[in-house]
């Protein structure tokens, strides 16, 4: 087993552990690298993979790390304002499908909405509605916002 990353260490007991048990069951010398380790082996005395592999990983991964995208922001709390706009048209089964599923409202929103500014702004917004879809999904944001679901 390979780890490119030579920090993931912290779990080097359990990968030790699970190793040692498939050295049991099936008769063969599993072996943990981190890093560079691997490149440094040799096998009957042959050198297994070239030291300058490593070098040319290393500068791909680097490469490649330019080259991807920044990644996108979550905390939609950050641009109140705009995010309100865009979710207070949703077709009200979208919220239904949000505050009912107990995964999302306990793992997903946290993260999404982590001062709970757009939730409340969603919130007050359906509560002045006269039709009792978005009186029901007002009361489902106030029952997360006080945490009684």
């Amino acid at each position: 087993m390979w780890f490119i990353d030579d920090s993931l260490r912290k779990n080097n007991s359990y990968y030790t552990l699970q190793m040692n048990k498939m050295a049991e069951e099936y008769g063969c010398e599993p072996k943990l690298y981190y890093g560079d380790e691997m490149f440094s082996e040799n096998i009957n005395g042959i050198e297994a993979f070239p030291y300058e592999m490593w070098d040319e990983i290393v500068k791909y991964l680097t490469n490649w790390k330019k080259t991807l995208p920044d990644m996108p922001e979550i905390n939609l709390d950050i641009k109140s304002n705009e995010v309100f706009e865009e979710l207070k048209d949703l077709s009200p089964s979208y919220y239904r499908k949000l505050f009912d599923n107990d995964d999302i409202r306990e793992q997903i929103l946290p993260i999404l909405f982590p001062q709970k500014t757009v939730l409340k702004m969603l919130e007050r917004y359906f509560a002045t509605k006269e039709e009792m879809i978005y009186t029901n999904i007002a009361k489902k944001i106030d029952n997360y916002l006080q945490k009684k679901y």
